[in-house]
């Protein structure tokens, strides 16, 4: 008897945890002044990733995959009066650098008003990747279809949540700040999407791989390069002008919503550069304004 009553117990304990599972909110949004954003686990997400199931080390430096990769998330924000439009919706993915994770990312860049003040009808994403790290490594996205999968589960997730209504994918943006530019070019040039982004922002993120836009860049007319630098990273955009030469593409340095390639030199700090010109930049992308 006390063994059946153990287990009558048991049964008991399991049907109320599911049932107090089944009441919870599957994901918690948080409303400020700008819109909504919420953190998502994710199984597409960069890591963990095989690639770094022993860590990685760096000038002696040892980062761990219990602590440094192990991180799934990524933060996702709805700016105020966003709405799927034609059946589709817009997004733009932001990879982050290095030492570094997406919390601290979207407090200290102020990442959300500048998405909000755009005035553009975007999805933003920040993605986390090595979380406090100093490693490019771009995990899952680095894989064929890679950066597809991980937009695809952002879209499922918020689709079944009842935040969109389509889990279809329409123009992509991908944005990268320093060692970012890795996850942002592979998943670019190998992510499966290359006929949806029309974009791509380097914040002194061109540090290498940059042969490797070119052919995206010359598939189509409307596809776009905006890239700041500060002078660390000058040497590489004097090599990459010479790309561009072989290949017959011209630059400017002033952003207009017809240049297609945009280098511009700045004098401000590393981190400085993010701000404004997040904002700046999409406000001259081709996507859609928030209807008002």
């Amino acid at each position: 008897m006390p063994g059946r009553t153990h287990r009558l117990l048991m049964v008991v304990l399991v049907l109320s945890h599911i049932l107090i599972a089944q009441d919870e909110p599957s994901i918690v949004w948080h409303k400020v002044d700008e819109g909504d954003w919420t953190r998502l686990y994710l199984k597409n997400s960069l890591f963990p990733h095989p690639s770094r199931k022993n860590g990685h080390t760096y000038k002696g430096l040892r980062f761990t995959f219990a602590v440094n990769y192990s991180d799934s998330s990524a933060v996702v924000f709805l700016p105020k009066g966003y709405k799927t439009l034609n059946n589709v919706n817009n997004v733009i993915v932001h990879f982050h650098g290095w030492n570094n994770e997406v919390l601290n990312v979207m407090h200290n860049f102020n990442i959300l008003p500048q998405v909000y003040h755009s005035r553009k009808n975007v999805i933003l994403i920040l993605a986390q990747g090595p979380k406090n790290a100093m490693d490019s490594a771009g995990g899952k996205i680095e894989e064929r279809n890679g950066l597809k999968r991980f937009i695809q589960e952002v879209l499922t997730t918020l689709k079944d949540d009842d935040r969109i209504t389509t889990n279809t994918i329409g123009q992509v943006i991908i944005s990268a700040h320093n060692g970012g530019y890795r996850p942002a070019i592979l998943g670019l040039v190998n992510g499966g999407l290359e006929k949806n982004i029309k974009e791509l922002y380097l914040f002194d993120a061109f540090y290498d791989l940059t042969e490797n836009i070119i052919p995206w860049l010359k598939l189509d007319k409307d596809n776009k390069l905006r890239s700041i630098y500060t002078e660390s990273l000058a040497p590489e955009h004097r090599e990459f002008l010479k790309i561009l030469y072989e290949n017959g593409l011209r630059y400017n340095n002033v952003l207009t919503p017809q240049t297609k390639i945009m280098l511009q030199f700045s004098r401000a700090c590393h981190d400085c550069i993010v701000e404004d010109n997040f904002e700046l930049w999409l406000k001259n992308s081709p996507l859609e304004d928030i209807e008002e």
